[in-house]
């Protein structure tokens, strides 16, 4: 399929490397505000050449997360599929019309939540069974940079995290019970607490200004943990199985890791982004980007309340 790709920012750059290595997708050209030249591609004049396009059938939206809603609302209308980077939009309601008008339009509008494709991810997914009763659920996403006035820290990179809780637990109420911020670092740094199915605490930590990278997940349960770094050079995904015994004493009874690569996820993204395109089914993509933008929408709007530090 001829595809194009708008905006040729620091994602940008890195989605572009990958579109051209993609079987599926052939990049015509770049449309960006502020490049118009980059190693022999096309760069367009106007959003209108790939709006009104006749041989593009697919547009990467790599801009800015506010402009998102005007421009997949452009481009579906004008029957192109969509690949969006996350979060979809600023809104829930947003959200909702442009999926009525990619599902009118027989049109796809994907949404790039990357580490849904992690395979440490996916395997800890398979492996929570042997937790028992899960009872708590922490998460930290850290690293320096990027900075965007208009987004804040869990729009640039907490969403991550969302989109995991979202993807662990398909059809679970989750309620926000918490946002807490350092009121004079508010955009980079945040921490949230979240309540699955009134029974699971769950803890979320966003910092855009560490000096460490860290992409952690933890899942504790009544029968085991599973820890869950990305980082980690020897095992991904660690397993503890674990008992209460007579005297009420925790002893170890099994472990087990995995190691997987968690460098290429996004050539897995686009991989499943063509295979929805040819089977017309984007269904679990539209119940995930739905849920993190209803739980965006909880935590900019302080639905709850915060505390601040």
């Amino acid at each position: 399929m001829k595809a194009a790709l708008i905006g040729y920012g620091y994602w940008g750059k890195i989605l572009r490397r990958y579109i051209e290595d993609c079987d599926s997708f052939e990049l015509v050209g770049i449309y960006s505000e502020n490049y118009n030249s980059a190693n022999g591609m096309q760069f367009f004049d106007s959003f209108d050449e790939i709006l009104y396009s006749d041989e593009i059938e697919v547009v990467f939206v790599c801009t800015p997360i506010g402009s998102h809603y005007e421009i997949c609302k452009k481009l579906l209308e004008n029957k192109k599929h969509v690949f969006c980077e996350k979060p979809t939009t600023k809104s829930l309601d947003e959200l909702v019309t442009l999926i009525k008008i990619a599902k009118e339009r027989n049109k796809i509008l994907f949404t790039d939540y990357v580490y849904l494709m992690s395979r440490s991810i996916n395997q800890m997914k398979k492996q929570m069974i042997m937790l028992g009763q899960v009872c708590r659920i922490e998460g930290e996403i850290s690293q320096f940079g990027n900075f965007y006035p208009d987004d804040t820290v869990y729009e640039i990179i907490g969403v991550h995290l969302l989109s995991v809780i979202a993807f662990l637990y398909a059809n679970a109420v989750i309620k926000l019970q918490r946002v807490q911020e350092h009121c004079k670092l508010s955009l980079y740094d945040g921490n949230i607490e979240l309540l699955i199915n009134d029974s699971i605490q769950v803890s979320l930590k966003s910092n855009l200004i560490s000096p460490k990278k860290t992409r952690i997940i933890k899942v504790f349960g009544t029968e085991g943990s599973l820890l869950l770094n990305m980082m980690d050079e020897e095992a991904t995904l660690r397993f503890v199985g674990y008992c209460i015994d007579g005297e009420g004493k925790c002893r170890r009874k099994e472990e087990k890791s995995w190691k997987y690569d968690e460098c290429n996820n996004l050539r897995c993204v686009l991989n499943q982004f063509a295979e929805i395109i040819a089977n017309k089914n984007n269904e679990e993509n539209y119940r995930i980007s739905l849920k993190v933008d209803e739980l965006l929408e909880m935590i900019n709007e302080r639905k709850y309340g915060r505390d601040q530090i």
